[in-house]
C-alpha cells in the first residue's frame, strides 16, 4: 500500500526495540529483552517454537500496533475536523468585528482591516479548535500530541516509522499549515471587501463603530426592515391596447416619429400632452436628419 500505514508495516515495519543479545549481569534488562523476543516468536537458545507460532505471535504484534496507529489517526482527524470548523466561524467574526471596532466603512483601509480581521480570527479559531481550548493570542502554536509516545504507553513493537510520521504531520499542521489557511482566508475577505462597495457586511460592521455612543442602535439599525422603493405599476394589457390605439388614431403612420415632435414620452394619454397648445403648422420633425418638413407638407405629399 502506498500509504503511511501501508510502508510502516510492509515487510513487518520498523521494530523499535532491536533484537539483541540478552545482556547479562542486569537481570531486569535481560528480563526485559527475552520477553520481547518471546513475543515475537524467537526463544532462548535451546528452546524451541514452530515455526507458525512464531509467525502468529508476530502478526499478533503487528495488528495490536495497527489498531493503536488507527486510532490515533482517528483522533488526529477529529482534532482537524474541529480546527477547520472554529476557523471559519473565527475568521467570519474577525472580518467582521475588527471594521466594528476601527469604523471604517470603505476606501483601500476597510479591505486591508476586513483581510487582518479575518487571518487573525481564523488562526484563533483553528488554534483552539484543534487543542481543545481558547487561545486568543494568534501568534502562538497550537499544542500537538506526542504520538510517537504511544508505542511505550501501548507497549508496542512495530510502528515506529508510522507514529514518528504521524506526530510530524500534526507538528507541521499546528505551524505551518493553520499559518498558511489563515493568510488565505484573508486575501479573500480582504478581495470581498474590496470589491463588495458600501452595501457588503464588512462596510455595515464598519458603520456600525463599536468604539463610538450609540453602537447599540445602530447595530439593531442593521436589522430594520428597510421601505422598498416605489415602483410603477406597468400598463395592464388593455390599457396599452388603448395607448396604441389613440396613438395610431392621432398620428397615424407618424406614430414612431411622435417623439421628434417635442412631446413628452410619459406614459400618458397623448391627448393631455399639451398637443393642443402646438398648432400643427408649428410641428415638424426630422425623419432622416437632413431636412425639416412641416406636418401639413409630409401629409400633403
Amino acid at each position: 500500500m502506498n500509504t503511511l500505514l501501508g510502508y510502516s508495516y510492509k515487510n513487518g515495519g520498523q521494530v523499535s526495540k532491536k533484537l539483541k543479545p540478552i545482556p547479562e549481569g542486569n537481570p531486569g534488562l535481560a528480563k526485559l529483552a527475552q520477553e520481547i523476543r518471546n513475543r515475537m516468536g524467537y526463544m532462548q537458545e535451546g528452546g524451541s517454537v514452530s515455526p507458525r507460532l512464531a509467525a502468529l505471535l508476530r502478526k499478533r504484534e503487528k495488528y495490536n500496533s495497527q489498531q493503536a496507529y488507527e486510532k490515533a489517526l482517528r483522533d488526529e482527524a477529529k482534532k482537524r475536523q474541529s480546527s477547520s470548523l472554529f476557523g471559519g466561524f473565527g475568521s467570519l467574526a474577525g472580518s467582521l468585528l475588527l471594521p466594528a471596532l476601527t469604523g471604517i466603512t470603505g476606501g483601500a483601509a476597510l479591505p486591508f482591516i476586513a483581510a487582518l480581521g479575518a487571518a487573525g480570527g481564523k488562526k484563533i479559531g483553528a488554534s483552539s479548535g484543534y487543542q481543545g481550548k481558547l487561545d486568543l493570542n494568534p501568534f502562538n502554536a497550537a499544542d500537538y500530541s506526542d504520538y510517537s509516545n504511544i508505542m511505550d504507553d501501548e507497549d508496542l513493537i512495530y510502528g515506529k516509522d508510522a507514529f514518528e510520521g504521524l506526530e510530524s504531520s500534526a507538528r507541521d499542521y499546528t505551524r505551518s499549515g493553520m499559518e498558511q489557511d489563515a493568510i488565505v482566508s484573508g486575501l479573500k475577505t480582504g478581495l470581498m471587501a474590496g470589491f463588495g462597495g458600501s452595501d457588503s457586511i464588512y462596510s455595515k460592521a464598519g458603520s456600525v463603530n463599536l468604539l463610538k455612543e450609540g453602537a447599540g442602535q445602530r447595530f439593531k439599525d442593521l436589522f430594520k426592515q428597510q421601505a422598498m422603493a416605489n415602483i410603477e405599476k406597468p400598463l395592464t394589457a388593455g390599457q396599452a391596447d388603448y395607448m396604441v390605439g389613440s396613438e395610431q388614431g392621432m398620428y397615424g403612420e407618424l406614430a414612431p416619429f411622435k417623439t421628434s415632435f417635442g412631446l413628452n414620452q410619459s406614459r400618458i394619454n397623448p391627448l393631455a400632452s399639451g398637443m393642443s397648445q402646438v398648432t400643427p403648422s408649428q410641428v415638424s420633425f426630422n425623419p432622416v436628419g437632413s431636412q425639416s418638413y412641416n406636418l401639413f407638407d409630409l401629409i400633403n405629399n
